[in-house]
């Protein structure tokens, strides 16, 4: 198992940045904040269940 650290507001910035890239056509505001969240929660908990990341949002 691998241990660090990792700056969350870095984290929160990088995925950003990727979103905004996946997002770029998308016009629905609330479609795009979906989106980051799931990407934010996906990368904070390491998991894709559910579960796991409705616990960091």
């Amino acid at each position: 198992m691998y241990y660090f650290t990792l700056n969350p507001n870095e984290m929160k910035r990088e995925i950003k940045k990727f979103d905004e890239k996946i997002t770029c056509n998308v016009k629905n505001k609330s479609i795009r904040k979906f989106s980051f969240e799931m990407l934010y929660g996906i990368g904070a908990s390491g998991s894709c269940r559910l579960a796991d990341i409705a616990i960091l949002i």
